[in-house]
C-alpha cells in the first residue's frame, strides 16, 4: 500500500480565510530577520496604499516616515528589537501616495527568525487627539487673550466690581450687577448652599477656594461654571472682601462626559471582540482536532490495517472538515450581517416547497436518530411568498438542525406552517406566513428566551450538547427581521421548546437593519 499523501489545504480555504480576515480592521503580518514583509494581508496593503503584493520584499523601516530613518538611535533602527520585547509599538508609515498613516503594531518572535505580528490603523484615532489638543491650547489662549470672568464681592456678598468676561458670561451689565447678591441673579435655590458653604470658609479666612458650580445666565440658561475664590486681606488681617474668577466650563463638562461614554464603549468593544475571539477558537479547534487526529492516524496506521478501516478515518476527515467548513461559512453570514453586507433576493416562491425542501436535506440525520417528523399544512393551500428562497431555507435548516440536536432518541419533531396576521417590524399588520418547529427536548430557561439567539449563545442545559456553532440562531434572528418578520420561542407545557418565525407575504419597503 502506498503511503498516504501529504495533507492539502481543500481549494478555496485560504480565500475563505482571507474573506474572514477582511471582516476585521486589523491586518497581519509576518517579517524576516531583516525586517523584510514575507507576508501582509490585502487590509495591510491597502492601509499602506500599495497594491496587493506590492511589499513582498520591502523592509518595514523603509516605509517609516523620512524623519524616522535616520540611523544611530532613531526608531528606524531599533524598531524590530521594540517590537519583539514591547506591546502596542506605535510608529508613523508613508504611504505610496506620499500621506501618513499612524499604525499600532503587535509582533512575537517566530520559530527560527523574524516576526509575526497584527497592526491597527490609528491615523483618524491619532487626528481626532490632536484635534483635541488643539481645540485645548485654543481655549487655553483664549483664556490669556480674553479677560475671564472678574467679579468682586464684599462681606456681605454683594457684588463690588464686574468686568467685560463676567458681562460676556453671565449676560448682566456691570451696572446691572453692581450692588446685588449673587442669589438674585446667578444662583438658584439648589446652588446657594454649597456656595454659602465656600463663602464661610472664604470670610474665615481659607485661601484658594474652588468650585464648580451650576448659574443662571440674565436669559434664564443654565450653565456650568468653574470659581477660583481668594479673600482681599487688609494690612491688619481682616478680611474685607472676596475675588473671583470664574470661567463657564459647561462645554468642557460635557465633553469630558462624551469622552467617557466613549471610553466606555470601547471597552465594551474590546471586551465583546475578546469574547468572540476565544469562542472562536474554541469552537473552530473540534472540528480541526478531529482532522489532524485521524489523518495523523491513517498515516501512522497505513500500512498495518484494513482499507475498509482507513476509509472509516477518511470519513471521520471529511466530518470534521464538512463541520468546519459549515462554521465557516456561519461565521462569514454572520460577519456580512453584522456589517450590512447582506443582500436578499426576493422572488415569489411556494413557502410549503421551501420547507420540504429543506425536510428531505436533514433526512439522513433524522432517521439516524430515529426522531418521528410530523407536518401539518392548512387548507387551502398556501399562497406564495415574496422572498429569497435560500436564505429563508437557511432559516428552517437551523431551526430544524436546533431542533434534531436538543431531540432525544425516539422523540418527536412537528412541523407546521399557517397563513396568518403577521405584526412586522416597523409596528404594521400585513397579510404572511408562520413556521413553527417544536421539539420534546429539555426546553428552555425562560431567562435565556433572547440570550440564545446571541452569536455564539447556547442555553444553559443544552451548552454540552454534540454539534452546532452557536450562530445558527443568530443567523436565523437577523435573516427573518431582513424578510421584515419576527422570530421568538416559547416552552411546551408537555415538554420541550418551539421555535417559530413570521414573515409579511410581500418584502418591506425598507429593509430593516439586522443586529
Amino acid at each position: 500500500m502506498n503511503a498516504a499523501a501529504p495533507y492539502a489545504e481543500p481549494r478555496g480555504a485560504r480565500s475563505v480565510h482571507e474573506e474572514l480576515l477582511a471582516l476585521v480592521a486589523d491586518f497581519v503580518f509576518e517579517l524576516d530577520a531583516a525586517g523584510r514583509f514575507t507576508r501582509i494581508d490585502a487590509n495591510g496593503t491597502e492601509v499602506l496604499g500599495h497594491a496587493p503584493g506590492g511589499l513582498i520584499g520591502c523592509r518595514l523601516r523603509d516605509l517609516l516616515r523620512p524623519v524616522a530613518r535616520g540611523e544611530g538611535d532613531g526608531p528606524g533602527t531599533d524598531l524590530l528589537q521594540t517590537l519583539a520585547i514591547r506591546r502596542d509599538v506605535e510608529a508613523w508609515f508613508e504611504r505610496a501616495d506620499g500621506t501618513l498613516s499612524c499604525l499600532q503594531l503587535n509582533a512575537m518572535p517566530i520559530a527560527g527568525a523574524g516576526l509575526r505580528g497584527v497592526a491597527r490603523d490609528i491615523t483618524a484615532q491619532r487626528a481626532v487627539e490632536d484635534d483635541l489638543n488643539q481645540s485645548v491650547q485654543k481655549l487655553a489662549m483664549h483664556v490669556a487673550q480674553t479677560p475671564l470672568g472678574v467679579i468682586g464681592f464684599d462681606r456681605d456678598f454683594r457684588v463690588t466690581e464686574w468686568n467685560p468676561g463676567a458681562e460676556r458670561i453671565f449676560g448682566y451689565t456691570a451696572d446691572e450687577a453692581r450692588g446685588r447678591h449673587p442669589s438674585e441673579i446667578i444662583l438658584d435655590s439648589d446652588s446657594a448652599l454649597p456656595v454659602d458653604e465656600v463663602w464661610a470658609a472664604l470670610l474665615a479666612g481659607a485661601r484658594d477656594q474652588k468650585s464648580i458650580n451650576e448659574n443662571i445666565t440674565k436669559s434664564g440658561e443654565t450653565i456650568v461654571c468653574e470659581w477660583h475664590n481668594t479673600p482681599l486681606v487688609d494690612a491688619s488681617g481682616q478680611v474685607i472682601g472676596v475675588t473671583s474668577l470664574c470661567q463657564d466650563v459647561t462645554a468642557r463638562i460635557e465633553q469630558e462626559r462624551a469622552l467617557l461614554a466613549a471610553r466606555h464603549r470601547a471597552d465594551r468593544a474590546n471586551a465583546l471582540k475578546s469574547e468572540f475571539l476565544a469562542r472562536l477558537s474554541h469552537e473552530l479547534r473540534t472540528p480541526l482536532h478531529g482532522i489532524l487526529s485521524f489523518a495523523q492516524l491513517g498515516k501512522r496506521r497505513a500500512g498495518n490495517v484494513p482499507v475498509a478501516r482507513l476509509a472509516g478515518y477518511f470519513e471521520q476527515i471529511v466530518d470534521s472538515g464538512r463541520r468546519l467548513e459549515a462554521m465557516l461559512v456561519d461565521l462569514l453570514d454572520i460577519g456580512k450581517l453584522e456589517v450590512g453586507r447582506m443582500t436578499l433576493r426576493f422572488e415569489k416562491h411556494d413557502f410549503r416547497a421551501i420547507v420540504e425542501a429543506c425536510i428531505a436535506e436533514q433526512r439522513g440525520a433524522i432517521s439516524a436518530r430515529r426522531v418521528r417528523l410530523r407536518t401539518r399544512w392548512p387548507e387551502p393551500a398556501l399562497p406564495a411568498a415574496h422572498c429569497d428562497r435560500v436564505r429563508l431555507g437557511q432559516v428552517v435548516v437551523n431551526l430544524l438542525g436546533n431542533a434534531l440536536r436538543h431531540t432525544p432518541e425516539g422523540g418527536r419533531i412537528d412541523i407546521s406552517v399557517d397563513a396568518v396576521d403577521v405584526r412586522c417590524a416597523d409596528g404594521t399588520h400585513r397579510p404572511g406566513l408562520r413556521c413553527e418547529i417544536a421539539d420534546t427536548g429539555c426546553g428552555i430557561a425562560e431567562d435565556e428566551f433572547e440570550h440564545i439567539f446571541g452569536t455564539f449563545a447556547r442555553g444553559r442545559d443544552v451548552a454540552d450538547a454534540p454539534g452546532g456553532s452557536g450562530l445558527g440562531l443568530a443567523i436565523a434572528r437577523e435573516l427573518v427581521t431582513l424578510h421584515g418578520g419576527r422570530i421568538d420561542v416559547r416552552n411546551n407545557a408537555s415538554g420541550g421548546a418551539t421555535f417559530g418565525f413570521s414573515i409579511p407575504l410581500e418584502p418591506p419597503r425598507v429593509v430593516p437593519a439586522a443586529g
